[in-house]
């Protein structure tokens, strides 16, 4: 959604924002503060639940409709922080279509003093662009997701395609009369769908088309005082014994619809100690998840994740799709990550942004040249002259380039190591110098086996060990596919010392590391080797040197090649591991007619799931899906494995011999 449109503020004598899209104030000015505490707060009974929270394997999820200046969210973090079980975790949504920007938003709170600590923190990785979900991970327990755009489109996107739920509601949009949109009997029943029993919901609204369209979705009603000179607020909920159909996935086709279990142990074996899987580990830990990380090689980082220097930078591409959307979702969460990591381990981050020329065969590059803000926020992507591009680097460069400010490079053997730090020593068991030659499911859990025989058991294991996971059964219908690639090494001159940042051509030159510059990559799809690193050196070089005028650094013999994983569509693979035979069983009617509906869902290995295929773009891809991933309906369908099994029939190319992988 590049036409994603910041809210526009006019700000009365008093300091309040007011809303000029919408005429109408962003909080009341008889105490913002107090109103937001009154009526969500204490209006849906947050100190209380949170104590008596019954399940703590289970998040708190609160959704709010408008997060405006994000005073109702600082004030719940505040409580949360004050009140809540150490153990319980909260995760909050929120929808907003017309973000302030980050100077805006400063400015807005700035006039509450008692909430810098929150503030600081929400504006210290707040973006004011781009549309769709952002997730930004704040504290171990404390999950945001911002999701910038229409909430009903979001709520479609994020919601109804899920089980319920959501714990509680805050509707805090613009007065109905004045944004109808955010109040409709639509959006009603999408909450009422996606409400767990007892979830409550409030609102300083007690309009009359409010209150229809809650009661007619389900929700049970009660007027109480309300803040101020109004007299009145409005709490609903979903009683416990009110049935609610299972929607979940209805408007989803059948074989991407997944139900999430609760585990009664969380607890999770993850098969690759490279970035995907010290990443996943990562994550799960933040969960309270307990972690057993577990690689073929003696040491974590071993293969690609190993490599001195590498680039963070979306896969660009001239297209509004869900893949190109995923990447640029996938970078501005990887830089919010990799800044929060430094600041504790240091991983090398520089967020220097990159530099990316459009070159001979990227007719798709050069598209975005010409029109680039008809795909991209000008804040995430801006065409460059020569002349402005070459003061970006530091050094002249041979042509025009795209500037990526939210790009940069890093150490990822350093990144993974800080993951790997960050998780308290009584979460992660790592084993290491032990190949996973089996998987055994069992009533307890899955039974991870090696040479030696029996290696861990767990209700959970996340398959992350690159290419080789073609090697497991349960993964053999997935088109894995190895690229050998070479990193090379130059040594640094009194010119190239002074680059700035990334310039990716054909190959990519990263700023000098200890007077060395790492040039990458070479690729050979379905190779695991490099069949001469001498040329392959030269190639990397001349690539690289290319975006350059007249710039010359020296090959070092310090080359370092690794095996990286595509997949057959050159897009991740991450996700819930199909059960290959149910697939092929329950949606057979594909292969004779691929226009067939079909409502049955077919088996998942229960607990089992995959993150692979990175390929050359793993330093966006992997932090993202180490979550899991917290993505739209549109862009976890693409990552879904078993994408491949539902073209395979209808292409009708399923076979005994491919039935057979599985």
């Amino acid at each position: 959604m590049p036409d994603l449109k910041n809210a526009t503020i006019t700000w009365l004598e008093s300091g309040q924002p007011v809303s000029s899209q919408f005429d109408d104030i962003y909080f009341s000015s008889q105490g913002g503060l107090a109103e937001s505490e009154h009526v969500f707060l204490a209006g849906n009974g947050l100190p209380g639940r949170w104590q008596a929270w019954p399940d703590y394997r289970t998040p708190f999820n609160l959704v709010e409709l408008g997060f405006g200046t994000g005073l109702n969210f600082l004030l719940t973090w505040r409580l949360f922080e004050r009140l809540a079980a150490s153990n319980l975790r909260l995760h909050y949504l929120a929808f907003e279509k017309h973000p302030l920007t980050h100077a805006d938003l400063e400015r807005a709170l700035a006039q509450w003093p008692e909430l810098e600590t929150w503030r600081r923190q929400l504006l210290d990785v707040y973006i004011d662009h781009s549309g769709g979900l952002h997730r930004y991970c704040l504290t171990g327990n404390l999950t945001l997701d911002l999701y910038f755009g229409d909430a009903g489109t979001g709520m479609v996107e994020l919601l109804a395609n899920r089980p319920a739920t959501v714990d509680c509601w805050f509707m805090d949009g613009f007065a109905p009369a004045k944004n109808p949109g955010l109040w409709t009997a639509g959006l009603a029943q999408q909450m009422w769908q996606s409400s767990r029993p007892l979830a409550t919901v409030s609102t300083y609204s007690v309009a009359g088309l409010v209150r229809r369209n809650l009661a007619d979705a389900g929700f049970t009603l009660e007027k109480r005082p309300g803040f101020g000179n109004k007299r009145e607020m409005l709490v609903a909920s979903r009683p416990a014994s009110a049935t609610v159909a299972d929607l979940s996935g209805a408007s989803n086709p059948a074989w991407f619809r997944y139900r999430p279990a609760t585990y009664q142990r969380q607890a999770a074996t993850i098969i690759g100690a490279g970035l995907a899987g010290c990443s996943t580990a990562y994550s799960l830990a933040r969960k309270g998840w307990q972690v057993t990380l577990i690689d073929a090689a003696d040491t974590i980082a071993s293969a690609a994740s190993g490599n001195p220097q590498a680039v963070l930078q979306p896969r660009l591409a001239a297209s509004l799709d869900p893949q190109s959307r995923f990447y640029l979702q996938a970078v501005l969460f990887a830089n919010r990550q990799f800044s929060g990591l430094q600041q504790d381990s240091d991983i090398g981050w520089h967020a220097s942004g990159v530099l990316r020329q459009p070159t001979a065969g990227r007719s798709g590059l050069l598209k975005l040249s010409e029109q680039p803000d008809a795909y991209y926020s000008e804040r995430f992507l801006s065409p460059l002259s020569r002349s402005q591009a070459s003061a970006r680097a530091g050094l002249p460069l041979s042509a025009a380039a795209l500037w990526l400010p939210g790009g940069g490079w890093l150490q990822p053997a350093a990144l993974c190591a800080a993951y790997l730090a960050a998780i308290p020593p009584t979460q992660l068991t790592l084993l290491t110098g032990q190949p996973v030659t089996g998987l055994q499911w069992q009533e307890s859990g899955w039974q991870v086996c090696g040479g030696a025989g029996l290696l861990v058991e767990t209700p959970v294991v996340v398959i992350a060990n690159s290419y080789q996971a073609a090697s497991l059964p349960h993964c053999g219908f997935l088109p894995l596919l190895p690229v050998a690639g070479q990193l090379s090494q130059a040594g640094s001159t009194a010119d190239s010392e002074i680059l700035r940042m990334p310039v990716v051509a054909d190959r990519y030159l990263c700023p000098a590391l200890q007077h060395r510059h790492s040039i990458g990559a070479s690729y050979s799809p379905h190779q695991t080797f490099i069949e001469d690193s001498q040329a392959a050196d030269r190639d990397n070089l001349s690539g690289a040197l290319a975006a350059f005028a007249g710039l010359t650094v020296p090959l070092l013999p310090e080359s370092r090649a690794s095996v990286r994983c595509n997949s057959g569509d050159y897009f991740p693979v991450v996700g819930p591991l199909p059960d290959y035979a149910d697939f092929v069983r329950v949606y057979a009617p594909l292969a004779r007619d691929a226009s067939t509906v079909c409502e049955d869902t077919a088996r998942h290995w229960p607990g089992l799931f995959i993150n692979v295929a990175h390929g050359s773009y793993g330093m966006a891809s992997c932090p993202v899906s180490g979550e899991l991933p917290p993505l739209p309906q549109s862009q976890v369908d693409c990552l879904n494995p078993a994408r491949f099994i539902i073209r395979e029939l209808k292409k009708q190319q399923v076979s005994p011999a491919a039935q057979s992988r599985s």
